[in-house]
């Protein structure tokens, strides 16, 4: 069985992912929290710059595997985006 886990594309979504991994002892997939998101014309209006108690909490998960590219370029671009945007997108 397959478990995803849907999220804010900022640091607190990924820190719930990580969370919920541990606690469930599941490898949950992420599901639409990804650079191709970030990059999606769709969302472009909805994009949020980072803070910087953001900027600081990102350095905890940089180093994690699933999370470091996402990461990268989210400190890169300066952007976060909430699941919310994507998921009124979803399945149109």
């Amino acid at each position: 069985m397959r478990y995803k886990h849907f999220g804010d594309i900022d640091i607190g979504g990924f820190l719930i992912h990580k969370h919920l991994c541990r606690e469930a002892s599941k490898d949950f997939e992420l599901y639409c929290m990804g650079i191709q998101q970030l990059r999606d014309v769709r969302f472009g209006h909805c994009l949020r710059e980072l803070t910087d108690h953001d900027r600081s909490r990102l350095e905890t998960l940089v180093g994690d595997a699933p999370y470091s590219e996402v990461l990268k370029y989210m400190k890169e671009h300066n952007v976060k985006l909430e699941q919310e945007i994507v998921s009124y997108y979803l399945g149109r």
